[in-house]
């Protein structure tokens, strides 16, 4: 999958937004929101983009008010919430087994398979093991996140 697929995919259900790369972002600031314009850094990785992307749609789908100074517990929250559903997007159950089933076996190698950087393909998992434990069922695969990224189909 391409960059560009990831984020024609996230725009395909949240067609609403726009995107436009700008070179000129202050480095630390991955992405920004202002109406119905995602505003992209430029000089961030494809993987970046397409993080920043998928955590400005979150913020939009989940925050209220201006939270970019987290000054608040609830502004943590937002936050948190915000990239727990950007990485559900990017670096879903169904996106892990795809990458498996294309021979991605490293974090490295699943992180490229999905185009999403290896640290928050890791965010991902921990948040994936919170959510479900460190062994799970998914339709007829079982996860092993105990060490790693472990995938066994089972037909029943």
């Amino acid at each position: 999958m391409t960059s560009l697929d990831v984020q024609e995919q996230l725009l395909a259900n949240n067609d609403q937004y726009q995107i436009k790369v700008k070179l000129d972002m202050p480095s630390e600031l991955g992405g920004l929101t202002h109406g119905r314009i995602i505003y992209l850094n430029g000089r961030k990785s494809k993987a970046e983009l397409n993080q920043n992307l998928a955590e400005e749609i979150g913020h939009e789908k989940f925050t209220v008010g201006n939270i970019v100074h987290e000054d608040s517990n609830s502004d943590t929250q937002q936050e948190n919430k915000a990239r727990v559903w950007g990485m559900q997007q990017l670096v879903s159950l169904n996106a892990l087994v795809d990458a498996w089933q294309a021979g991605a076996c490293s974090p490295q190698e699943v992180a490229e398979e999905l185009e999403v950087t290896p640290e928050y393909l890791l965010d991902a998992i921990e948040m994936w093991r919170t959510k479900k434990g460190l062994t799970f069922w998914h339709g007829d695969y079982y996860f092993d996140l105990t060490n790693g990224i472990q995938i066994q189909r089972y037909d029943e």
